[in-house]
């Protein structure tokens, strides 16, 4: 309650200095150019009020306030023609021109303050036309406290010679009421100030507020620039590692390829036995290395492809029955070289599937060659081919092996994980099958899982949807 007492107290809250130091000119021009632009409002009103002190006096024969009438609309004429002139061309900041601007409203302010005077011979005039007096000129002073609030000097310099010179004129007479008027006066001209303070503050928060957004929405302009280059950037960088991931792949696979084909030649003798077998041996091994190498060729392309949207699909149906087959009895060289077991449970009838065959196979392929090498002597390889209660397939590759950490679970699909744990990592392989693998999955529209029991061994499961089934 007392904070709200507080607030209410103190509505205007007292602006950062720091901010008040950050945006210093452009609070300045804003307040300058509020100040100036308010007088086409306030001056008119005052020159409404001079038209109702000449009503007034109308047939007066007191000359002093017929000139007082003819001087102040003078003055505040060229008040409001100068002030325009300043708001038209900018001239806010301009000292000398503020402070000309100042001195003629601080010498309104004194001609203003001398109305009662000009008016009647003191407080025991006629009461009416010290009541209409007063007025008009507490309703001046209270219009110019509101229209100049963003300029405390010409609030200060307007009120405080006019409010004065009041209790002067009150003072001429004194009595307990007109010194009671006198202080009301005092009193008037610190409330007109406080006011206008608090008007200020408000307007000055206001236009702190405004600068902070709009640097806000600058720094976002630019942070979004930024992220454009950046953007821009790196497709120009993907576009021209696919290029040349591409490019060496060619480079790469052509002379692969040959070392492939005639080292079987030798290993094979096609030519004519050799006589060093170790020769044959070190044909063998050149081989096999270039196999190796040749696929990871092929997964680093088909890497960068994946990752720069490019991976393409040569959808056509197939017979998954016949496929897996085929696949079967090429990874069975490959797992029986390990003393382990390969072995397919086909549960469906003739399956039709529509999609990629090759990219599908190679999937598969992936999964069990993965297997392949942890599983161990003794160890079993299963493919489980079914379907769900939702009706969609299901392949199901289990292993034996050790099992897959709790921890290494959720970076499994990750591009070159192998895995924390030593034995992991000096298995054969960089960590890209997993990953094609569950990519060529979601390419097809299907999801693919993962679980393990350290071990107990490893299920990876492929669901493909219904509608690419027959």
């Amino acid at each position: 309650m007392v904070q709200k007492d507080q607030n209410f107290a103190n509505p205007a809250k007292e602006p950062d200095p720091s901010d008040l130091e950050k945006y210093e000119k452009p609070l300045a021009l804003h307040l300058e150019g509020i100040f100036y632009r308010s007088t086409r409002y306030s001056l008119p009103v005052t020159i409404l009020n001079i038209l109702f002190v000449s009503y007034m006096v109308y047939g007066s024969t007191q000359y002093s306030i017929v000139y007082w009438t003819a001087v102040i609309g003078s003055l505040t004429l060229f008040r409001l023609v100068f002030a325009q002139y300043i708001a038209r061309h900018a001239l806010f900041l301009k000292k000398k021109i503020n402070a000309a601007y100042l001195g003629l409203t601080c010498l309104s302010g004194i001609l203003w303050g001398l109305l009662p005077l000009s008016l009647t011979d003191g407080p025991s005039g006629e009461p009416l036309v010290v009541v209409a007096a007063i007025s008009v000129l507490i309703g001046t002073c209270a219009g110019v406290s509101v229209a100049s609030a963003t300029n405390q000097r010409a609030v200060i310099l307007f009120n405080l010679p006019a409010l004065s010179l009041m209790a002067v004129f009150f003072l001429q007479d004194i009595s307990d009421l007109t010194v009671l008027m006198a202080v009301l006066s005092g009193i008037f001209f610190f409330g007109t100030k406080r006011i206008s303070a608090e008007v200020c503050a408000s307007i000055i928060e206001s236009k702190i507020n405004e600068e902070k957004l709009r640097d806000s929405q600058d720094e976002l302009q630019r942070k979004n620039q930024e992220i454009q280059v950046i953007a821009t950037d790196a497709r120009a960088a993907s576009a021209a590692k696919t290029h040349f991931l591409s490019l060496m792949s060619h480079e790469l696979r052509t002379p692969l390829n040959s070392i492939i084909g005639f080292s079987q030649i030798i290993n094979k003798e096609v030519k004519g036995e050799i006589e060093n077998k170790q020769y044959v041996e070190y044909a063998g091994i050149i081989g096999t290395s270039a196999e190796h190498l040749l696929k990871l060729v092929s997964d680093i392309l088909d890497v960068s492809m994946i990752e720069s949207g490019k991976l393409e699909l040569n959808e056509e149906p197939f017979d998954l029955r016949q496929s897996l087959d085929r696949m079967i009895a090429s990874m069975q060289p490959i797992v029986s070289s390990k003393s382990a077991l390969l072995s397919m449970d086909f549960t469906l009838g003739e399956t039709i599937v529509t999609g990629d065959e090759t990219k599908l196979r190679q999937a598969f392929m992936n999964i069990i060659a993965n297997s392949a090498k942890f599983v161990g002597k003794s160890g079993r390889i299963d493919v489980v081919v079914s379907d769900n209660e939702a009706g969609n397939l299901m392949v199901e590759i289990q292993d034996t092996g050790p099992g897959i950490a709790e921890d290494d679970l959720a970076r499994i699909f990750e591009p070159f994980f192998q895995g924390s744990r030593e034995e992991d990592m000096r298995k054969v392989g960089v960590g890209l099958g997993l990953y094609i693998t569950k990519r060529i999955t979601e390419a097809h529209g299907g999801t693919i899982r993962l679980s393990s029991i350290v071990g107990e061994g490893t299920t990876v499961t492929i669901t493909l949807p219904k509608e690419r089934v027959e």
